[in-house]
């Protein structure tokens, strides 16, 4: 260790080191400061100037869903945050466009698939109740035949349904 003189100078050089790096912080801190200052007046020109077009063209700029108060006691909390942030968020989201564009494609999409569906069962249902009158036809029209000309009628399917749909067409009116 050396004399009081060697310490004194060594804390001296610490202290004008320290001073030094807060000059420094200080002059970044101020040009930060002015930077912040210029942007924001940006922003201010910036949103008077769309203000001024939405204006101009009609359009609603602000929507009207206002952040939520704080709760104020410790019993309000809970409600706060179960019942007032959600709700909060939901207007929040219904007011986006595009929010409610998708909304609207997706009850678009399923109004067409239950036409869609609907179509196809009547489709169906109507092809099952012809194949239906014709099967109960040709069985009352089968209880005349003997078992051979049944079985015939039935295995060869492909050869015969021209003819079991022509009898139950010229039977049918």
């Amino acid at each position: 260790m050396g004399s009081l003189s060697e310490r004194y100078d060594i804390v001296l050089s610490r202290c004008e080191r320290l001073l030094n790096i807060i000059e420094k912080e200080r002059a970044l801190a101020f040009s930060l400061n002015d930077r912040y200052k210029k942007s924001d007046d940006c922003i201010k020109i910036i949103g008077n100037t769309l203000d001024s077009i939405c204006t101009k063209l009609d359009v609603q700029t602000k929507v009207g869903v206002t952040p939520p108060s704080m709760p104020k006691t410790l019993k309000e909390v809970p409600s706060f945050l179960l019942c007032t942030i959600p709700w909060y968020w939901i207007r929040r989201i219904w007011y986006s466009r595009h929010v409610r564009q998708f909304i609207f494609i997706l009850i678009l999409c399923s109004w067409a698939l239950s036409i869609g569906l609907t179509l196809f069962l009547a489709r169906d249902n109507a092809g099952l109740l012809r194949n239906r009158r014709e099967n109960s036809f040709i069985k009352h029209q089968s209880q005349n035949l003997k078992t051979d000309e049944i079985r015939i009628l039935w295995t060869n399917e492909a050869q015969f349904y021209p003819w079991r749909k022509n009898l139950f067409e010229i039977t049918a009116k």
